[in-house]
């Protein structure tokens, strides 16, 4: 079932006010790590355990409450899932012609955690869906002001307990070429990052010298270190590029298609039986005083950004196309390669 999200707002709200009955005895003081796509939540520095292990005194089952009397279990997990995923603060829009503000990624987002707050039991049955649940986010580079640990997943998931590190699903790093090739590869060494689904996206201005036009260039020189996250179940790559240069991402995606990445325990990472998914939207013209001259199908530094001018006119630029790839890796056995 499909529901419009500013109605999936709406029916959020609605549930934590009838499920807020005052005879519940009040939650524990809440603890939920900072999402790299949520609001900022102050949270302690070196947590050592979960709230779970703090509580004191028997729970009320809530017998009473028709939520755990009357809803079979199966809605019941539905219905904290939804009201515990993130979706779009249409309050909070990304400014446009940024290198973070892209398809799905308009928005900051937002998690409603009040329904943690309701009781016990529901606290207990809930608590690591907002871990689980949601994809952590990562800018390494080019990201949105003020969020924290924005090109540190170790920092982040450092502050985070154990249950909730083991509960991490799906990973997502927006990198610029340097960091995929320099900070990526001893990161995976880290037993604070780990988690089941990585992807990566090496949007247009992540590639090396793509201000001066230079042609695309793709290593697998870091892919080695991807064996070092021991639980990784899938690895995704999405590539992105000007329309101007789709048949050099072509022959780089034909290229990684082949790619067969040693895991650990007799596994590879392969994209056998994976679909290359295509994409393609209208973009910005602009980047922090380069400008896209489309007469002569380049990145040129506008000087009247650099002398600050503001009062020179400008013609309204025509839409400029990137085209994407996006391959996905799944792990498999194959217990006799080498």
């Amino acid at each position: 079932m499909c529901i419009h999200p500013h109605k999936a707002v709406s029916i959020r709200r609605s549930l934590c006010r009838q499920l807020n009955m005052s005879n519940f005895p009040a939650a524990p003081p809440l603890f939920v790590p900072c999402y790299q796509r949520s609001a900022t939540i102050v949270i302690p520095l070196q947590p050592v355990h979960s709230l779970i292990a703090t509580l004191q005194g028997d729970e009320n089952p809530q017998t009473d409450s028709p939520l755990f009397s009357a809803v079979p279990s199966e809605l019941r997990n539905a219905i904290f899932r939804f009201m515990l995923t993130s979706y779009d603060d249409k309050a909070a829009p990304y400014p446009e012609g940024n290198h973070y503000n892209r398809p799905g990624y308009r928005f900051r987002q937002r998690i409603d955690t009040a329904l943690l707050s309701t009781c016990r039991r529901i606290y207990r049955e809930a608590h690591i869906l907002p871990v689980s649940l949601n994809e952590h986010v990562f800018w390494a580079g080019r990201g949105p002001p003020g969020v924290k640990c924005s090109a540190d997943p170790v920092g982040q998931f450092s502050r985070l307990t154990v249950e909730q590190r083991e509960a991490i699903d799906s990973v997502h790093l927006f990198t610029q070429m340097y960091w995929l090739e320099g900070t990526f590869p001893p990161l995976c060494n880290s037993d604070r990052f780990r988690m089941k689904n990585l992807k990566v996206t090496i949007r247009h201005g992540d590639w090396w010298n793509w201000e001066s036009n230079q042609p695309l260039v793709m290593k697998n020189n870091w892919t080695g270190n991807l064996k070092a996250i021991t639980n990784l179940e899938s690895f995704e790559m999405e590539l992105e590029t000007l329309e101007r240069d789709k048949s050099q991402l072509e022959a780089i995606v034909k290229l990684m298609q082949s790619w067969r990445i040693k895991l650990g325990n007799g596994r590879v990472l392969t994209t056998e039986g994976k679909k290359v998914v295509p994409s393609r939207y209208s973009g910005p013209t602009n980047y922090e005083g380069l400008r896209y001259d489309v007469q002569k199908s380049r990145w040129l530094w506008d000087s009247r950004r650099r002398r600050q001018d503001t009062t020179a006119p400008t013609a309204p630029a025509p839409p400029l196309y990137y085209v994407g790839y996006t391959l996905l890796w799944t792990a498999k056995h194959v217990p006799f390669e080498h």
